[in-house]
């Protein structure tokens, strides 16, 4: 009965096959730790990627924190010109009132002056 259920074949070959499951077994663990490797490779290559980025991301920030610094104090000296531009507009209206009066004053007193001529010599 027990020769009935285990072949002789069987348990002869047995050491076969468990050589040929062992490089069987072997072969897989060897593409495994390539697939391993690999993957260790790639990981690596995305982590200098990752990390070339962030260097990336920090020099942007740099340099829009100095365009804000620099937009703002362009801001500042624009308010300060306007405001400069508007007191000179002023002070020249202020002169050309001046000016106008002056004219004024001296067209009377030239009038006033022909009129004493006229005066004098009549």
């Amino acid at each position: 009965m027990l020769k009935s259920i285990l072949n002789v074949d069987d348990i002869l070959s047995f050491p076969q096959k468990s050589t040929a499951l062992q490089k069987c077994l072997s072969t897989q663990i060897e593409k495994l730790r390539n697939n391993v490797k690999e993957k260790d490779r790639e990981l690596a290559l995305k982590d200098q990627c990752l990390e070339e980025a962030k260097r990336q991301k920090d020099a942007v920030s740099q340099i829009m924190m100095q365009l804000r610094q620099t937009i703002k104090q362009n801001n500042t000296k624009t308010i300060r010109l306007v405001e400069e531009k508007a007191e000179a507009e002023k002070q020249l209206h202020l002169k050309e009132q001046e000016l106008q009066l002056l004219r004024t004053i001296v067209q009377k007193d030239s009038e006033l002056l022909q009129n004493l001529e006229k005066e004098i010599k009549e």
